[in-house]
């Protein structure tokens, strides 16, 4: 009788579990914010470097029952212009603390360092200085984690999430034309999906993290 008793509570708490955790994880949407530049400091051609800072924020919906925390982060390659020369490195904010509430929004941001040194200045000036909006390419290498707690122990697990982006940045010309100064943002899984905004588009795209895209 005893060990009948003992069957029937962990094939309920198994249901139980079964039905929590169907599905373990369920895609997270995130609304991608405007960029915002600060510490921007104009070199000279061929002698030194521009050099300016990119700072990203979204906001995303975790429709799951445990809180995701980003445990670490990895440089992410930042370049501009169609070519993509590389310029730069892209990392989660220091100091940002970016959580998602289980079943609630939080936020998540990333800073993207540029250096453009004199000698590549010199190369992209005439985008620079005559251009309809700079592309500006980065990667976004985040470790999500996830614990939780039973009251017979726990589980935990991470997984990359990694993701292409891309923005528009203005050049002197569309500085004088009364552009805004940095444009919308938009990601993807791949390179050949990403759709980079125009500078003078109104908003960003949406960023989805499923779990078919998430790298253990």
């Amino acid at each position: 009788l005893v060990v009948s008793a003992a069957l029937f509570v962990a094939s309920g708490w198994v249901t139980h579990l079964w039905v929590r955790f169907t599905p373990v994880y369920q895609d997270i949407t995130c609304r991608l914010g405007k960029p915002t530049l600060s510490g921007v400091r104009f070199g000279v051609p061929g002698i030194s470097p521009t050099r300016l800072t990119i700072e990203v924020g979204t906001i995303c919906t975790n429709p799951n029952f445990y809180t995701i925390s980003f445990a670490i982060s990895e440089k992410g390659e930042v370049s501009m212009t169609e070519h993509r020369t590389p310029v730069g490195w892209a990392m989660e904010s220091p100091n940002s603390n970016s959580t998602l509430p289980a079943k609630g929004v939080g936020s998540v941001f990333a800073t993207a360092e540029v250096s453009v040194s004199g000698p590549m200045l010199s190369s992209l000036l005439p985008e620079m200085l005559l251009g309809n909006g700079i592309p500006v390419f980065m990667e976004l290498n985040n470790k999500m984690k996830v614990d939780i707690s039973f009251f017979f122990g726990s589980w935990g697990v991470s997984a990359w999430m990694k993701k292409k982006c891309g923005m528009e940045i203005a050049s002197l010309t569309d500085t004088l034309g009364r552009k805004a100064q940095v444009g919308p943002m938009a990601c993807a899984d791949t390179w050949e999906e990403l759709v980079v905004p125009r500078l003078d588009d109104n908003a960003g795209g949406e960023m989805v993290m499923s779990a078919g895209n998430i790298s253990p």
